[in-house]
């Protein structure tokens, strides 16, 4: 690379996709010819009839086994004509939702003779305004995985619902003595109304038990951020249509996090030149890894994570914003003159201008922002406040290492973990729940897989698929919407989350009648008109009136305070040289949830265009300090092989847990830090996984 470096100085700009095209080495010229011959092969390695339906099967079933539907018995008799409303090979459109960043996302269900085939953004929903993202469109393919659990099992083997409930009966009678004090459930975050209120309901019948919630990718820091800066857990909702200058710190908010298809819909209107409007608005990123965001940027600065804070201050100092803080840490003169002219833009847009700050963030990051909003006229205007639209919201770290406690402390005599909740795999792996799940008398796992959890339980119950069965679930803003089917469940064995849980209050019935219920004592409209605002809730998608109301908010203190160390670093050797590794979430698999989904797998993601794999992205000035050298043109396949040279491999370990895994220099990436993708070595989430 050192001849292309010495070619670049003074020959002006040229524009390149990647190290590889721009080195133009005989290793990429020849996967180029593989990749576009004249008359086109097979690249690479041989795929078998059988290995090509193992990993397609799923799109095998979307394209027309899943027709041959749920057919009810009963003598057949001939319709005299079509239904006025429906004909023959005509898709029929349906409003119905699915979580994505732990959220409800509205979309339109297109079905086609009896199955669904594509999901479109609902213009009516907040979240998404007609338009979707990758995640969003690929959870259909999820409906129709053959890996999918369809079974019972205990212990591994089949079983019956008749023989759980039996079981899980017996173990909570012996609970009812001591008010269920043995017992925890542990779901996701939880969004759904109706669900949070079957779980409440259990816990008033079982006072003693305890309901722990974990994601790992959390909104924790966002929520801390709020209570320093205002008090209370706050929800902040960007308004990017009146912002002209909005700074980005070590956030996509454009793709990764919540709200991201409405604020890049939002964001895309600012930058349209109109009649009347001449200007657009102006993106500043500052990130360790080039983002979706990042690509965006009108000025963007590579930069580790653990810089952020030292970069945020300068700014604060540069507008006279009421903040207090001891920053460890200098800044690059490039570093200090991207926040001068970041900090100039600012002040010349009060009221008209916005901070971000990413989820990873520490909570003082996220105060800090809020202090500049304020001082700079922000708040109502570029950003809002709401409660949090979760049902119970909590810190999701701190649930998760209390629950491994009542483990270790062998407190748990009953555990019920339900809709996919997998700490086997996703808790941090210093809890070791790998091997305190298994001590657990009497463990149960909902989930639509048996993956690395439920391996280790007694029981396993397949879960529905949300395109199967009643649901509702809030939005990133608090929008409540309904989930209606769209197909009959595939597997009659299967049971919603809401079905288990009102078995367990010993009230089973309909989700449909659940969830309906639950809105009528909610009072979401006056009796007499209850029917007509429940009907056209379920045909928009979208339930009135049950957004979170904006919160008026001001700073508790002025000036803002905040204590020093911001970052919780790990202690190093003197004298030895030290990188950041930071984790992300995966921008196709998420934290291992689609690991599954051939659709996503095969997606190229953003920047890097890998797919199938994880990597150790690191800058190119990083990856020639650490001695590694690029060898040809790397081409993953599914025997981890490459067309042409050899990845150099890098281990990286952590209080004894170490990984292999390859390195790959990237540029816009921050020097001497590595990022690694979330989602990968998953070794139970089905063939494609």
């Amino acid at each position: 690379m050192e001849e292309k470096r010495n070619e670049l100085q003074g020959a002006g700009e040229q524009f390149w996709r990647s190290l590889d095209e721009l080195e133009q080495s005989p290793e990429f010229e020849a996967l180029l010819q593989q990749e576009f011959p004249r008359q086109a092969a097979p690249l690479g390695n041989f795929v078998s009839r059988r290995q090509f339906l193992r990993l397609m099967g799923a799109s095998m079933a979307l394209a027309g086994l899943s027709a041959c539907g749920y057919k009810p018995q009963g003598p057949i008799i001939s319709r005299p004509k079509t239904p006025e409303d429906r004909l023959t090979g005509v898709s029929h459109y349906y409003a119905t939702a699915v979580l994505t960043n732990g959220y409800g996302f509205g979309v339109l269900g297109r079905v086609y003779e009896g199955r669904p085939v594509k999901l479109e953004g609902n213009p009516d929903h907040p979240t998404s305004l007609g338009a979707t993202d990758a995640i969003v469109q690929a959870q259909i393919l999820d409906l129709y995985d053959p890996d999918r659990s369809q079974n019972v099992l205990r212990f591994g083997r089949i079983e019956t619902w008749r023989a759980f409930e039996a079981d899980i009966q017996n173990a909570l009678a012996q609970q009812a003595a001591k008010g269920g004090a043995g017992i925890r459930i542990l779901t996701g975050r939880v969004v759904s109304p109706t669900l949070a209120a079957q779980i409440r309901k259990f816990l008033q019948t079982y006072p003693q038990a305890k309901w722990y919630q974990y994601e790992p990718i959390n909104r924790d820091n966002v929520y801390e951020g709020a209570r320093l800066a205002f008090g209370e857990w706050l929800n902040p909702i960007y308004r990017l249509r009146n912002a002209k200058v909005i700074v980005a710190l070590d956030s996509d908010f454009l793709y990764t996090e919540p709200g991201a298809v409405r604020y890049a819909r939002e964001f895309a209107d600012g930058r349209r030149i109109r009649d009347g409007q001449t200007d657009m608005n102006r993106l500043y990123v500052a990130e360790p890894m080039f983002t979706v965001t990042g690509m965006s940027a009108d000025e963007h600065l590579p930069i580790r994570s653990s810089k952020i804070a030292r970069l945020l201050y300068e700014i604060a100092k540069l507008l006279g914003a009421p903040v207090q803080a001891t920053v460890e840490g200098e800044l690059t003169e490039t570093e200090q003159k991207w926040a001068q002219v970041a900090a100039g833009d600012l002040v010349a847009h009060r009221g008209q201008s916005l901070v971000i700050v990413g989820e990873a963030q520490p909570p003082a990051v996220h105060a800090m922002a809020h202090a500049i909003n304020a001082h700079l006229g922000n708040l109502g205007r570029t950003v809002v406040f709401t409660a949090p639209p979760e049902e119970q919201p909590v810190l999701h770290q701190e649930q998760i290492r209390q629950l491994a406690q009542d483990l270790a402390n062998n407190a748990v005599e009953v555990l019920i973990m339900l809709g996919g909740a997998n700490p086997a795999y996703n808790a941090p792996v210093d809890l070791k729940f790998g091997e305190l799940i298994p001590k657990v008398p009497f463990s149960v796992h909902h989930g639509m897989y048996v993956d690395e959890t439920a391996a280790l339980c007694v029981w396993h119950l397949p879960e529905s698929h949300p395109f199967e069965a009643w649901g509702d679930v809030r939005a990133f803003d608090g929008t409540a919407s309904i989930q209606q089917p769209l197909i009959f469940p595939l597997y009659p064995n299967t049971r919603t989350t809401l079905e288990l849980m009102a078995q367990l209050n010993g009230a089973p019935a309909e989700t449909f009648k659940l969830v309906q219920d639950h809105w009528k004592q909610a009072k979401l409209a006056p009796e007499a008109q209850f029917d007509a605002v429940w009907r056209k809730g379920v045909h928009d998608g979208v339930l009135p009136r049950t957004a979170k109301p904006v919160k008026q908010v001001a700073l508790k203190q002025t000036p803002l305070v905040v204590q020093s160390p911001i970052y919780e670093l790990a202690p190093v050797q003197a004298g030895v040289k030290t990188y950041e590794v930071r984790f992300a979430p995966d921008p196709t698999v998420y934290d291992g949830r689609f690991a599954n989904n051939a659709w996503l797998q095969e997606l190229p993601k953003p920047v890097t265009r890998v797919c199938w794999d994880n990597l150790a992205y690191m800058s190119l000035k990083t990856f020639e300090e650490l001695g590694l050298r690029r060898k040809g043109t790397w081409a993953f396949f599914e025997d981890a092989s490459f067309v042409k040279g050899d990845a150099p491999i890098v281990t990286l370990s952590v209080n004894g847990q170490a990984m292999r895994v390859a390195a790959y220099p990237i540029p816009g990436h921050a020097d001497n830090c590595i990022t690694l993708h979330l989602g990968y070595g998953r070794t139970r989430a089905g063939e494609k996984g």
